[in-house]
């Protein structure tokens, strides 16, 4: 793991400012060998923004957003799908993706998951701030992808919102409702 000296933006681009007492010993450890990089504070928003995960309400609540205003017809078409337990009926969530041309995964598989769509018993969990052990598996998964630099863009959505977007869907092929093609 690199540790970071993190350098303002305006520093960063200043060959003047740049001369601090921290700057250069920061840069006499690193020609010794140090694990130490140094960075803008930009890169190093960055760089949090892009290796950390965790599941919370308010990722869900911000992904299902997303979906439903994405208004796409074919979102999960092509991408793998990995659920939590106790779905109302895991059988037909399983089945309304593959008629989205998607691919529900089992656990040997969540490494490669688009989605992870969370039952509602197991929001309720997730309100308590508890986390359940298909959550744990899936932050674990992601933290491990983003750090072999792996880009991992998966997004977690609750089960009432599978079921919203199927709807959409449904209106769409009965003409009610105007969907695009991604």
């Amino acid at each position: 793991m690199t540790n970071f000296l993190v350098v303002g933006n305006t520093d960063y681009n200043n060959a003047e400012a740049m001369q601090t007492e921290k700057y250069i010993k920061a840069k006499k450890l690193i020609n010794s060998g140090a694990d130490l990089e140094i960075i803008s504070e930009t890169d190093f928003l960055d760089y949090l923004e892009f290796n950390f995960f965790e599941i919370t309400q308010e990722l869900v609540q911000s992904d299902s957003e997303y979906l439903i205003s994405l208004n796409c017809f074919n979102e999960f078409a092509r991408k793998t799908i990995y659920f939590s337990n106790d779905f109302r009926d895991q059988s037909e969530a399983h089945q309304l993706i593959g008629n989205c041309s998607g691919h529900y995964c089992y656990d040997d598989e969540i490494d490669i998951a688009d989605y992870f769509i969370i039952s509602e018993k197991e929001m309720n969990i997730l309100r308590k701030g508890e986390k359940t052990e298909a959550m744990q598996k899936i932050e674990n998964s992601v933290k491990k992808r983003l750090a072999g630099s792996i880009d991992c863009k998966l997004r977690c959505i609750d089960e009432n919102t599978l079921y919203h977007y199927m709807n959409m869907r449904q209106e769409h092929i009965k003409g009610t409702r105007k969907m695009n093609f991604c």
